[in-house]
């Protein structure tokens, strides 16, 4: 107790605010921090990023330690939605996840409009960092049966917008009185759509400030030094609107790139007067710290050079604190990536149709070490002309972890496709949804609320009276999977009013039954939805006006009519994981007496079998209520009774029961103990079925299958490897000519895979997405044509 005490008060003393604070110390709360909140990442690999309505979704899901970049293995589940442009789902998975992967097929539905979808990815950990802290990619759907539209091509559509939302991101996060600063600038139209204008920065008084060019990207940046207490606004061009500068703060320092080449970054700190004269730098990329330091500032303009080395490939976070800790200015930064994936892929670039392809994937060079390429997926589809999925490689750089301010923007479809210049505009507004630094620097956070899920998943449920009143606090709720072994699991409910259990994932689908102890009320159970419920209002409106759609998309509509009106289909046979086979003994461990029926003659009735081979326990009736009770008179004490591992609340549910209907009764007439829970004797009978079928649920408990996950199939294709099956007269028109979310290398590291092309001449994109064992990202795309 005393050696806790000393700790809060040390703490305190350390972190209040009159008192200076090392670099050490900042240090030490950064590490433990990432240590107790870990981030995972996730990057989705599909077939296609263009559909029809009602086609087939191929996917492959990769989860990353965001630390290490290697493939996570402490989340066993990850849940794949495609949600329309008002945020609703249209299409949901739960994927199981083997060894940090995991495939699934999601069915679009055939009534969805002309639109573009988003598909988003989280594990249950991931839920800790929500609103915007999961994988997030576009795709583009058409349906020439359906006459509605809704941002399907808008950024075509959009460029004659006016300024709808307009985004300031200052340099190093806020704008100082009297220091100058480079203040980045993003505008968007009513749809979304990044908008082309021009405009002048003013005051309130009308004076003008700057003028500045936004090109099509909707990105660009202005100088702009501000005095506290005056209001700047921008003002867009041909009457678009005025909008508010964010205001000057009194006090403060600034970081700022000046100048960044291959050998150097050159980085000044300016500020207005600081107490001690001097600030504390750190950089961090992932959750590592790559240099810390201190600066002793030189009047306001402070300039330090850091060599490449201080630096990791990716965005790196340069933070600047004061000398008690508070920080004073973030700025994030990007170095290149080596793009050498240091893979070949060797295949013709033209084809007959129904002609055999042959592609071998390669390693150079001495990157991929051996048995590394354990976990790839390859596509082989119609050329994309709407949305692009930026590849894993790019994605990355990014993550879930950094996003823009404004909600649901695609960061890393946005991110990939500007120049080095546009995406340093945008790494000044950027913000991490992992790294906290005022929890860090406070040395206080919680737990995450949300754990990892390995080897199963949590479900949680809650319990309401007819008045919408949670039970009385401390209840107690019981959670069984009936069966001749069942599963057992109690929980208290927490402060949100509900009651979690850990469930292993050694089946698909759960028979569960979930009960409340409290018999005081009557009670409705509500399952907790394992997909996202409270998703993020759309801050643009949908543009439904209709557009034109090239003939290369149109095309995929056609070819899967046709595909479905001849019955060809690419879904094969379901997979069968291998889960582990869990030995379950008796929750309650072995009994006092173990009644094996079979070894007895027939009895006409339970109570006669209580009478005759039970012992220790008696039959009472109930008369007040006109049923029966089993009763310990030595103990003088009621047992805890069960079905099936079923908790029951009525004896005479057991007594009724058909004696030729029991396989075994188990008596433990001890205390048992489970956590916290203390039954005063068991008593469980099993039926032969062992289902609990055909008995009423005791009061206040609900009876809920559960999928654990969705199944998994196998992608197929026509072979035309002999003369007569390629000259079969059913058409041809696959879309997607070949999937395989689990490609395999031989003995040398080398990678041939082997299929057919259809009937349709168009151009394919060959894409190869992954990682290595070693966290090596794997993303190669090729382009073939089919004549």
């Amino acid at each position: 107790m005393l050696i806790t005490t000393l700790f809060i008060l040390s703490e305190a003393y350390l972190f209040s605010q009159d008192k200076m604070v090392s670099i050490e110390i900042i240090t030490e709360r950064f590490s433990e921090y990432v240590k107790t909140v870990p981030f995972e990442d996730i990057y989705v690999h599909t077939d296609r990023d263009t559909y029809s309505a009602g086609e087939s979704v191929w996917l492959k899901v990769y989860l990353f330690d965001r630390s290490t970049g290697v493939p996570s293995d402490k989340s066993s589940f990850a849940c794949v939605e495609i949600m329309n442009h008002l945020n609703h789902p249209v299409a949901q998975a739960k994927v199981l996840l083997v060894k940090g992967s995991g495939s699934a097929l999601l069915e679009l539905p055939d009534t969805l409009s002309n639109s573009r979808f988003t598909i988003r990815a989280y594990s249950n950990r991931m839920k800790n960092f929500l609103p915007e802290g999961y994988f997030m990619k576009s795709i583009d759907v058409i349906n020439p049966f359906n006459n509605r539209f809704a941002g399907l091509n808008s950024i075509e559509k959009g460029h004659e917008e006016k300024p709808y939302r307009v985004y300031f991101y200052p340099e190093g996060g806020k704008l100082v009185n009297g220091i100058p600063c480079r203040m980045g600038i993003t505008v968007f139209n009513k749809f979304g759509i990044p908008q082309q204008c021009t405009g002048l920065i003013k005051t309130e008084n009308g004076e003008v400030v700057s003028g500045i060019t936004i090109d099509s990207t909707g990105i660009g940046s202005v100088e702009i030094e501000p005095e506290m207490g005056r209001t700047y606004y921008f003002e867009a061009e041909n009457e678009g609107g005025l909008f508010t500068l964010p205001p000057a703060a009194e006090s403060g320092a600034l970081l700022r790139v000046i100048k960044q080449t291959e050998d150097s970054l050159l980085i000044s700190v300016m500020s207005t007067p600081i107490p001690d004269n001097y600030l504390l730098l750190l950089i961090q990329s992932k959750g590592k710290i790559l240099k810390t330091l201190r600066i002793d500032l030189k009047e306001t303009n402070t300039f330090i050079n850091l060599h490449p080395d201080n630096l990791k490939p990716g965005i790196n976070d340069i933070v600047l604190f004061d000398a008690l800790g508070n920080p004073l200015s973030e700025r994030m930064i990007i170095i290149p990536e080596n793009t050498d994936n240091s893979l070949r892929i060797s295949c013709n670039e033209v084809y007959g149709k129904r002609e055999k392809v042959t592609i071998e994937i390669m390693p150079e060079g001495d990157v991929f070490h051996e048995n590394d390429l354990t976990d790839l997926s390859l596509s082989v589809a119609l050329y994309p002309y709407g949305a692009t999925d930026p590849g894993a490689d790019r994605y990355l750089i990014t993550g879930n972890e950094y996003v823009l301010p404004e909600p649901g923007t695609l960061m890393p479809e946005m991110f990939s496709e500007l120049s080095y210049t546009k995406k340093d505009i945008l790494l000044m507004g950027t913000k991490s949804t992992w790294i906290n630094w005022g929890k860090i620097i406070s040395g206080r956070w919680d737990y995450p609320e949300y754990p990892y899920e390995k080897e199963g998943q949590y479900i949680t449920v809650s319990f309401y009276d007819r008045a919408g009143n949670p039970p009385p606090e401390g209840a107690t709720a019981f959670m069984c999977s009936p069966g001749k072994v069942s599963e057992f699991q109690y929980s208290v409910m927490d402060s949100a009013d509900r009651f979690r259990f850990f469930i292993k994932n050694n089946m698909q689908v759960k028979d569960l039954v979930f009960q409340i102890a409290d018999s005081s009320n009557i009670y409705s159970l509500k399952i907790e939805n394992q997909f996202l419920e409270d998703n993020l209002i759309p801050e643009f409106l949908p543009d439904t006006s209709r557009t034109s759609i090239n003939d290369n998309t149109a095309s995929l509509a056609v070819n899967y009519q046709v595909q479905k009106l001849y019955g060809n289909t690419e879904r094969g046979d379901s997979i069968i994981p291998l889960l582990t086979s869990y030995l379950k003994p008796r929750f309650y461990g072995r009994p006092d007496q173990e009644l094996i029926m079979d070894d007895y003659i027939s009895l006409p009735t339970m109570r006669e079998v209580f009478f005759e081979l039970v012992r220790k326990i008696s039959v009472r009736t109930n008369r007040k209520e006109e049923g029966y009770q089993l009763y310990d008179p030595v103990l003088k004490r009621y047992p805890s009774l069960f079905i099936d591992g079923v908790p029951i609340d009525d004896a005479s549910k057991i007594i009724n029961l058909n004696p030729a209907h029991v396989e075994q009764i188990d008596i433990l007439t001890s205390d048992y103990r489970i956590g916290d829970l203390v039954f005063p004797g068991i008593i469980n009978v099993t039926t032969r079925k062992g289902d609990y079928g055909d008995i009423p649920l005791p009061k206040n408990s609900g009876r809920i299958p559960v999928k654990m996950f969705d199944g998994q199939w196998v992608f197929i294709s026509p072979d035309y490897s002999s003369a007569e099956k390629k000259q079969q007269r059913i058409p041809d028109f696959r879309n997607t000519l070949y999937w395989n979310s689990n490609i395999k290398p031989d003995g040398s590291q080398r990678i041939t895979v082997e299929f057919w092309t259809s009937d349709y001449s168009s151009e394919y994109l060959i894409d190869l997405q992954g990682i290595s064992s070693s966290g090596k990202v794997v993303s190669f795309r090729k382009a073939v044509t089919v004549k």
